[in-house]
């Protein structure tokens, strides 16, 4: 099977991860190609019936990501069970998402350098990962008494969804516009972190004063702090007695 999905391309990719975990190939039970890390462990689940070197190379640069000791998602994780307030905001869930998907904005350039086609980078390149029905839903809850946490969630999720489309054939121009009138104080935390995550070097990951882990860190504390502004102060307004919603 790995002669199908390596070649001189990808070849590199594959032993530096191997060096730093045990790679095991295994039948994914969908169609899509996904990966599992446990200790120095690492499983690639592979779709039998669609053996792809582009969706393989995918997975192997997340990998990669960890072989050189970026752990986004986890990191992201990790400072959301740190800060008890969010727990009461946000679905774990959601900063599992938002940290996948911030990886792909790093390994596509990478995907890209190993000479891979850009439109086979995953799956779903060509599906619009936002629509008008989800921007209305986020429009209706955000402008209730008390936010809807639903609402919140698919703000965040959708904004870095489509930061991290990399199908530039997809404009999400109008969509982002709507957003941050929305709620611009929200916008601005999700966009300082794009921004301080789009101009990180994974290269030089290892600098204590502009890591992955600082930034993250900054922005999980922010969102802490417009939660407890925007959702818990509203909330109990609404719950007590004589408030107006």
């Amino acid at each position: 099977m790995l002669k199908k999905l390596l070649d001189n391309r990808n070849k590199e990719i594959w032993n530096a991860v191997k060096q730093e975990y045990n790679i095991v190939l295994k039948e994914a039970r969908g169609n899509h190609y996904h990966y599992d890390l446990k200790f120095h462990t690492a499983s690639i689940y592979i779709p039998y019936s669609n053996l792809s070197k582009e969706l393989f190379t995918h997975e192997l640069l997340h990998l990669y990501l960890r072989s050189e000791n970026i752990f986004l998602s986890e990191w992201l994780i990790k400072c959301f069970k740190m800060q008890a307030l969010l727990h009461w905001s946000f679905d774990e869930n959601l900063f599992e998402q938002i940290g996948h998907q911030l990886e792909h904005a790093k390994i596509f350039v990478l995907y890209q350098k190993l000479g891979f086609d850009p439109f086979l980078f995953s799956d779903t390149f060509f599906q619009p990962v936002c629509n008008q029905m989800h921007i209305d839903i986020i429009r209706s809850g955000l402008r209730k008494a008390a936010p809807s946490h639903a609402s919140v969630d698919l703000f965040i999720n959708s904004f870095y969804a489509m930061k991290c489309h990399l199908n530039e054939e997809i404009s999400y121009e109008s969509h982002f516009e709507i957003l941050e009138v929305v709620s611009p104080g929200l916008y601005i935390i999700l966009e300082n972190f794009w921004a301080k995550w789009e101009s990180y070097d994974i290269e030089t990951n290892d600098n204590p004063d502009y890591s992955y882990k600082t930034i993250a860190i900054h922005f999980i504390e922010q969102l802490g702090e417009w939660s407890i502004r925007t959702l818990h102060a509203k909330n109990k307004m609404k719950r007590s007695p004589g408030f107006a919603a």
